[in-house]
């Protein structure tokens, strides 16, 4: 009768193993962290080129001649920018009622979508920002004509239309908490001259489709605008009095 003599492993050769599975393991982990870590962190910062240093004359959204005007640029189902919403909050802890902002929440969807896609909790949020309204921009004409290419996106304008910021106000993709972004918003409604640098937007990209010859949507959401700025600036005035 023959025996049979299965091959062993050396104490070696079994350590070598294990070690090629804890590399191939930490292989796997930095990648994963790596992944998570570029998609919080990698923002868009905007250049000074790429948002208009004036109100548009042909914007829809129509401007405050009462209070500065806050916009933020939103995708309606962009979870991330949830925190975006949570820091705009602060503002009455950071700045006087009395100069506080305009906010114009502009909303950006398809044409081809009814505001049954833009029902999200997200846009159900925003009643809870001060002197705030939703401005629904169809195939994203305001956010083109204004150059925001992320949601999460502010720009700062004060009561003559010069901009004042435009960028970020959250430390990181979905990441609460006080940042130099929502202060730099801040210093300038305090003072309109403060030196305050932007810091980057984080977030989905929001839609921007090619414009449509629809004047008639420009036209409805125009009024709808007028009629938001209007009773915010008559309270407005009716505080200050």
């Amino acid at each position: 009768m023959h025996e049979t003599n299965f091959p062993t492993r050396t104490v070696g050769q079994t350590s070598w193993l294990i070690a090629l599975a804890l590399v191939a393991w930490l292989g796997a982990s930095l990648s994963a962290w790596y992944g998570i870590t570029s998609f919080g962190f990698v923002g868009e910062r905007l250049a000074a080129g790429d948002t208009p240093a004036v109100w548009p004359a042909d914007s829809t959204i129509v401007r405050s001649k009462q209070q500065p005007m806050l916009l933020l640029f939103l995708h309606p189902h962009c979870a991330c920018s949830q925190a975006t919403v949570e820091q705009l909050e602060r503002l009455t802890t950071l700045v006087p009622a009395r100069l506080l902002p305009t906010i114009c929440v502009v909303a950006s969807a398809p044409r081809s979508t009814g505001r049954l896609w833009e029902s999200t909790p997200l846009l159900n949020s925003i009643p809870r920002l001060p002197n705030s309204y939703v401005f629904h921009d169809a195939g994203g004409v305001e956010a083109a004509r204004f150059g925001a290419r992320l949601s999460g996106t502010v720009m700062l304008y004060d009561v003559d239309g010069r901009r004042l910021y435009a960028g970020g106000v959250t430390m990181a993709r979905g990441h609460d908490g006080h940042n130099a972004g929502i202060q730099a918003v801040a210093d300038l409604l305090i003072n309109p001259d403060a030196n305050a640098p932007s810091v980057p937007a984080f977030g989905c990209s929001v839609v921007r489709e090619e414009p449509s010859r629809e004047a008639a949507v420009g036209s409805a959401e125009g009024a709808s605008s007028s009629d938001s700025v209007e009773k915010l600036d008559t309270a407005a005035e009716g505080d200050a009095r």
